[in-house]
């Protein structure tokens, strides 16, 4: 797998595009446009209510530009605390028998170094020690071929920078373990002032477990946050929360993808 390949077809749809773009009334371009836009902005512009359904570009077709503000990540969460768990760095735990159905796994990243974005990516991994291209699941290929894991990138604004959503029991037998990860994009770690990951319940909409490890990260490119692995038939979770130096190239091949040089 080329890595940096992978990364840029996310944007080559809006790329050399013929559009109009359009404030208000007043017509700003019309013609040729090298449109890149980052992955942030897209799901901040796409969530927002004047900015839904703005990212289906083609050809011909006119685009309102909407002004978009940065905006602080919420401090409350969605979700009710019922009888949370508290987690501390190495623990292992089972798999919560009410959550082997469908759970969230809710990531929270802030982020006071501007210019740095943070990417979710999950690893498949099987018996062979191996992750298939197609079960390395980020922004670019967000379902499994399973649909039992999906990973989905949240607004600026949201508690939540990315939520993976996984159906323990709908994976398949060969995989042995999924490793849940973070890497950053212009940037490393430094500047990140909280890292959290919550496990939910997404019957009740509590969180049942949850985990802050914005301790012991730093200059890292790249974090493992959990392992969830099988152990005598049963699934169980790892918290890990270690940075890793490299960013995803080295992930990638911790976890079994050939990397192309």
């Amino acid at each position: 797998m080329n890595i940096e390949t992978a990364k840029k077809e996310q944007i080559k749809p809006f790329q050399n595009s013929k559009i109009r773009v359009e404030y208000g009334e007043k017509l700003l371009h019309s013609g040729e446009i090298d449109l890149r836009l980052s992955r942030s902005q897209i799901a901040r512009d796409i969530s927002s209510p004047a900015g839904r359904g703005a990212m289906s570009l083609n050809a011909g077709q006119t685009q309102k530009a909407v002004p978009s503000a940065a905006k602080a990540r919420t401090a409350k969460s969605p979700y009710g605390e019922g009888a949370k768990e508290s987690i501390k760095r190495g623990q292992k735990l089972p798999v919560p028998d009410e959550v082997l159905n469908g759970m969230l796994v809710g990531l929270r990243t802030v982020q006071k170094t501007a210019g740095v974005e943070i990417d979710a990516s999950i690893f498949m991994v099987d018996d062979r020690g191996k992750t298939g291209e197609d079960e390395f699941i980020f922004y670019n290929n967000p379902i499994s071929p399973c649909k039992s894991v999906r990973v989905s990138a949240m607004a600026q604004q949201d508690y939540y920078s990315h939520t993976v959503d996984i159906s323990p029991q709908g994976i398949p037998g060969r995989i042995e373990k999924l490793a849940v990860t973070l890497t950053s994009d212009g940037g490393s770690f430094s500047g990140t002032e909280q890292a959290q990951v919550d496990i939910i319940d997404k019957n009740s909409k509590t969180v049942i477990m949850s985990f802050d490890f914005s301790n012991g990260i730093s200059s890292q490119t790249g974090i493992v946050v959990l392992e969830m692995y099988r152990r005598n038939g049963q699934w169980r979770i790892s918290f890990i929360g270690n940075g890793f130096e490299g960013g995803l190239e080295a992930l990638c091949r911790e976890y079994g993808i050939d990397v192309e040089d």
